[in-house]
C-alpha cells in the first residue's frame, strides 16, 4: 500500500513510500514494511533509524529544519497523525483484511472440554485447547486462542472490541475498528464476569502467559501482555499497552495505567493507582502508587499533623 493512496487536503505525502500495515511503537515486533506516526522529533529519528519501518506519519512542526532530501522512507505530514493512522487502519480491515479472513478456519476445540450450552463461541478463528472449561453465559469472539486446562467463568467475555474513537478535521471523527486477537496461556483461569479485549491494530493482540489467575470483573484492555503466574484479583483494570512480568500480584481493584511496564514478582496492594513503571521486586501502595514503606511513612507524617 501507498502513502499517496490517501493524499488529501489535510494528509500530505511530502515523499511516497510502501507499507504493509500500520504499527504502534508500543509493540515488539521484527516484521517489515511498518507505516507510524510521531509526535516529537525524538521519535521521528527512532522510526527513521528502525529498519522495520517504511513509512511516517508526521506533524508539521516534527519535520521542520529536518533536511528529507536523503530520507530513504515515505514521509506524509499532518495535524492529526493520529486521526490518519487509524483511518488508514480501518480500510485495510474493510478492504484488504476482511477478504484475507475469507480464509479463516472453522472453530476448533480440543478433547475432553465442558463447555456450557449457554456458552456464545465464534463459528470460525477460534482456537479451544484440550481439558478446558467453559461455563454459561461466556461469549468468545472470533480471534481468540485459548491453551490447554483453562477455566473461563460464567459471564466472562474473550476478545471484546472496545469502543475507541479519535478526532480529526473538523467534525469528522475515526471509529478504530478494533480487530486484533486474544490468546489465553495453558492452566489460566479467568474469573466471573471478566472482559479481555482484543489487540487494537489488526494484527495487534492482547496475550495472557500460563498459570495466570484472573478475578472476577477484571477489565484487561487491548494489547496488554500479562507474564506467567500473574495473579490479577477482583475489579482491577488493565488499560493498553502494558506488559506485566512474571509472578507479579495485583491485589484488588488497581488500576494500571496505559504502555508501562510492571516488573517480575512486583506486588501491588489493594486500591492502588500505577501510572509509572515499576521495577522487578517492587511493592507499591496508594494513589499515585509509591514505594509501600513510603506511602506508609507519608500517611504516618499527615496523621500526625492532624493531631
Amino acid at each position: 500500500m501507498l502513502l499517496s493512496r490517501f493524499q488529501s487536503n489535510y494528509f500530505d505525502v511530502i515523499k511516497d513510500g510502501e507499507f504493509k500495515r500500520p504499527f504502534l511503537m508500543f509493540e515488539d515486533t521484527k516484521e517489515q514494511g511498518l507505516l507510524v506516526m510521531t509526535l516529537n522529533k525524538k521519535f521521528f529519528y527512532k522510526a527513521y533509524n528502525d529498519d522495520n519501518i517504511s513509512a511516517i506519519i508526521a506533524t508539521p512542526d516534527v519535520i521542520e529544519g529536518i533536511d528529507l532530501t536523503d530520507v530513504c522512507k515515505g514521509v506524509a505530514i499532518t495535524e492529526y497523525p493520529e486521526y490518519m493512522l487509524y483511518s488508514i487502519d480501518n480500510y485495510l480491515v474493510d478492504n484488504v483484511y476482511r477478504r484475507l479472513g475469507s480464509e479463516k478456519k472453522p472453530t476448533s476445540v480440543g478433547v475432553n472440554c465442558n463447555i456450557s450450552d449457554k456458552a456464545i463461541i465464534g463459528l470460525v478463528d477460534v482456537e479451544i485447547g484440550s481439558n478446558c472449561t467453559i461455563e454459561e453465559n461466556v461469549i468468545i469472539r472470533e480471534g481468540v486462542k485459548i491453551r490447554d486446562d483453562t477455566v473461563i467463568r460464567a459471564g466472562a467475555i474473550i476478545g471484546d472490541s472496545e469502543i475507541q474513537v479519535v478526532n480529526g478535521p473538523g467534525n469528522k471523527r475515526v471509529f478504530i475498528r478494533v480487530s486484533g486477537n486474544v490468546e489465553v496461556g495453558a492452566n489460566c483461569e479467568v474469573g466471573y464476569y471478566s472482559v479481555i479485549q482484543r489487540g487494537m491494530l489488526a494484527t495487534g493482540i492482547t496475550k495472557i502467559g500460563n498459570n495466570v489467575a484472573i478475578g472476577s470483573k477484571v477489565d484487561i484492555s487491548h494489547d496488554v501482555k500479562v507474564g506467567d503466574y500473574v495473579d490479577i484479583r477482583d475489579d482491577s483494570f488493565i488499560a493498553g499497552h502494558t506488559c506485566i512480568g512474571e509472578s507479579t500480584h495485583i491485589a484488588p481493584r488497581c488500576t494500571i495505567s496505559g504502555a508501562i511496564c510492571i516488573g517480575k514478582s512486583v506486588n501491588i496492594t489493594i486500591g492502588s493507582t500505577v501510572v509509572n513503571n515499576l521495577a522487578d521486586n517492587s511493592t507499591v501502595a496508594g494513589n499515585w502508587a509509591i514505594d509501600k514503606d513510603k506511602y506508609v511513612l507519608w500517611n504516618i507524617k499527615r496523621l500526625m499533623k492532624l493531631k
